[in-house]
C-alpha cells in the first residue's frame, strides 16, 4: 500500500513539474513571438502582420538552426493592404457646403445634409482648418469632421440632481470641461426660458457641441430647429 501511495505522489509530482515546465516554454514562446514580431514589422517596408502562426515557425526554424547549424528559408509574412486613402483640399474661402460636396463627391459621406446637420449640433461651422488631408476611405464622417476641424471627440457621464437650476448645472458643467463660461451658459439658458426646467437623470453628454444642445438635452425640450 505504501508503494503504491508513493508511487502516486511521485507521478502527482512529476506532472507537477512537467505543467510548470510546459507554462515557463509557453511563456517564453509568447515574449519570443511579441519581440520577433515588433522586430519584423518595424524593419518591413511593407505593412506586414507578423501572427502567431509565424511565430512558430520562426521558432521551429530557430531551434533547428541552433542544433544542425541549417535553417529552411525565411518565413513568408502575410502583408497587410494598405487602405485607401482620400483627398480633400480645405481652403479658407470654402463653406460648409462646398466641404460637404466634396466630401460626398469623395465618397467619404452619403448625404451633405446629414454632414451640415452634423457641424451645426457640434458648433463647427467655423472651425475648419485649410489644409490637404488624406482621409481613409471607410473613414466615418463623425471621424471625418473631426479631423477637418482638429477636434477631439469625448464623452463625459453628469447627473441632474434635484433642485438643479441653471447655475448650479454650469458649475459642474465648467469644471468637468463640458462648457468653457458657466455664466454664457446661464445667460443662454435665462434668453431660452428653461433655466429652472432640468430634468434629474444620468446623461452622456459628448463635446464639441453647441451649448443649447446640452441645454435641450438636459432640459428634455427642443429649443432649435
Amino acid at each position: 500500500m505504501r508503494f503504491f501511495t508513493t508511487l502516486t505522489d511521485g507521478i502527482a509530482r512529476i506532472l507537477k513539474w512537467l505543467a510548470i515546465i510546459v507554462i515557463l516554454l509557453l511563456l517564453i514562446f509568447i515574449i519570443k513571438w511579441k519581440v520577433d514580431a515588433v522586430y519584423y514589422e518595424s524593419i518591413s517596408q511593407e505593412n506586414i502582420h507578423f501572427g502567431i502562426v509565424d511565430g512558430i515557425k520562426k521558432t521551429g526554424n530557430d531551434i533547428r538552426y541552433l542544433i544542425s547549424g541549417d535553417a529552411e528559408d525565411a518565413v513568408q509574412f502575410d502583408t497587410v493592404p494598405e487602405e485607401e486613402q482620400v483627398t480633400i483640399n480645405i481652403s479658407e474661402a470654402m463653406d460648409v457646403q462646398a466641404i460637404a460636396d466634396q466630401l460626398k463627391d469623395k465618397g467619404l459621406i452619403e448625404n451633405s445634409d446629414v454632414f451640415k446637420a452634423m457641424v451645426n449640433d457640434m458648433g463647427l461651422f467655423n472651425r475648419f482648418i485649410s489644409g490637404t488631408y488624406d482621409i481613409p476611405k471607410s473613414s466615418k464622417a463623425l471621424d471625418t469632421l473631426l479631423t477637418l476641424t482638429g477636434s477631439t471627440y469625448r464623452e463625459y457621464d453628469f447627473e441632474v440632481k434635484e433642485g438643479d437650476n441653471a447655475a448650479s448645472v454650469a458649475a459642474r458643467l465648467e469644471e468637468m470641461g463640458v462648457i468653457s463660461a458657466a455664466y454664457a451658459f446661464v445667460a443662454q439658458c435665462e434668453q431660452l426660458g428653461v433655466t429652472n426646467s432640468f430634468k434629474p437623470g444620468q446623461y452622456t453628454l459628448s463635446t464639441p457641441s453647441k451649448v443649447v444642445r446640452i441645454i435641450e438635452k438636459l432640459t428634455q425640450t427642443t429649443l432649435e430647429a
